[in-house]
């Protein structure tokens, strides 16, 4: 795993990169929406304060993506971040990526310091996002339906 290094996306490259994987996931998970290219791409190069992607790399090759948004939460008068997704390649799963990648969000969570925390939501039927996640002492989670909420407070990161 020492050849695997996680990079927050700067460039038309990566970018790009980051799209053919987010178009991966979406596919992997039944869904068949093609979002445009040119506005995904615009969005993250042009929007560093409110998103950011996170691109794990190995041997010149993604295998695996983040996705960050900030939101102002005006109930706590604080920025906040909220992880959209995290996603590995199946062929790639299992090898610690998904690690490599959330401590990379974290880290960069903590950098821009995000006082609100970092959230995100699990379907029930992710049942492997659900693992990798209840498994972290530092993480809180809430609700029992759908969706279950996780929080990481900043204290915490």
């Amino acid at each position: 795993m020492s050849n695997i290094k996680v990079v927050v996306v700067k460039n038309k490259q990566q970018a790009n990169n980051a799209y053919d994987l987010l178009l991966d996931m979406i596919h992997t998970m039944g869904y068949n929406e093609n979002p445009l290219r040119d506005e995904f791409i615009k969005s993250v190069l042009e929007n560093p304060s409110r998103i950011a992607f996170f691109l794990a790399i190995e041997n010149k090759l993604p295998v695996g993506i983040a996705s960050l948004g900030v939101d102002f939460s005006p109930y706590e008068a604080t920025f906040q971040a909220f992880l959209k997704a995290l996603y590995v390649i199946p062929e790639k799963r299992g090898k610690g990526i998904a690690e490599l990648i959330f401590t990379a969000v974290k880290k960069e969570t903590k950098k821009r310091r995000l006082k609100g925390g970092l959230f995100w939501l699990v379907h029930q039927n992710n049942k492997a996002s659900l693992s990798f996640f209840e498994k972290r002492p530092e993480v809180s989670k809430h609700g029992k339906e759908a969706l279950h909420l996780f929080v990481l407070p900043y204290e915490k990161l």
